[in-house]
């Protein structure tokens, strides 16, 4: 399941509503996707981030020869991690 708005993660990160707007309206720029929202960590970049009902949505690409990308796309292929989608009930 996505985390939720304005709770925390299990990571301990926070996602507040109304931050894919903030994100958008300041134009297209590389948004890094990070493997466990570590900023040393790049595993390729979002194209899309967009607000459900209940939590953040992001669409997004792994870069072929990012270091851990592979392992986070095979983890995401096999539905151990990410990948979830939002239920709207």
């Amino acid at each position: 399941m996505p985390p939720k708005f304005d709770k925390a993660d299990r990571g301990g990160g926070m996602i507040c509503r109304g931050a894919s707007e903030r994100v958008a309206e300041a134009g297209p720029k590389d948004l890094s996707l990070l493997w466990q929202h570590r900023s040393g960590r790049p595993i390729g970049r979002i194209e899309s981030p967009a607000e459900g009902a209940r939590s953040l949505r992001v669409i997004g690409c792994f870069t072929a020869h990012a270091a851990d990308a592979a392992e986070a796309a095979t983890l995401v292929r096999d539905g151990a991690v990410g990948a979830a989608e939002e239920s709207e009930h």
